[in-house]
């Protein structure tokens, strides 16, 4: 009988033919087994092939010829909280976590406690160049409202002429961001922050 070697039909290679197996026959209990996330595709030679498992949240892509793994895009994450400064902290770093994501932008609002300023700012890329006060109210003088709005850092407080409290972003994080405090005299009270960021 055709076919058939030493009692076994189909062992050995080349003694099954084409159109021997009936269409729908193989089950994927009969494939060999592949690494979990693993992917069968057509490679360069028109074989069956595995892709093997992407990274985390990364998505399926194709170039027009092979299917490929790459970071996710087109999404926007967003995130806001709050955090507090004792401006009689020395000039230094002040680490924000917990956004879940590494930001690219954000806008800021700040308050005070002692000359009751308000202070609304933004800032895209880290560092200093990109810091910007859309606008900042506050009191020199009791009764006396002063403003102030340009580029510079985006929290500001001022409590007098050489007497403040500044921040900026200097980088953002894997997990949120963080601030660089420059403090001028000896400012009192703490800076109340709130945040939005996008990333």
């Amino acid at each position: 009988m055709s076919g058939i070697v030493g009692g076994n039909l189909g062992r050995g290679s080349g003694l099954i033919k084409a159109g021997a197996i009936d269409d729908n026959s193989v089950t994927l209990a009969k494939m060999a087994g592949l690494a979990r996330g693993t992917l069968i595709h057509g490679d360069t030679s028109g074989d069956p092939a595995a892709l093997a498992v992407g990274g985390a949240d990364e998505v399926l892509t194709h170039d027009g010829t092979d299917f490929d793994w790459a970071a996710a895009g087109g999404g926007v994450s967003a995130s806001g909280g709050s955090f507090y400064r004792d401006k009689a902290t020395a000039s230094g770093t002040q680490a924000i976590t917990g956004v879940g994501f590494t930001p690219k932008c954000g806008t800021f609002w700040s308050t005070e406690n002692v000359k009751e300023e308000m202070s609304i700012g933004w800032q895209g890329a880290a560092g200093t160049t990109e810091s910007n006060s859309l606008s900042s109210y506050y009191f020199y003088a009791a009764g006396t409202i002063y403003s102030y709005s340009g580029s510079g850092k985006c929290l500001r407080n001022d409590e007098a002429a050489a007497t403040y409290y500044h921040g900026y972003i200097s980088s953002w994080d894997a997990d949120g961001f963080t601030v660089t405090w420059t403090r001028g005299g000896t400012p009192t009270g703490n800076m109340y922050v709130g945040y939005l960021v996008m990333g």
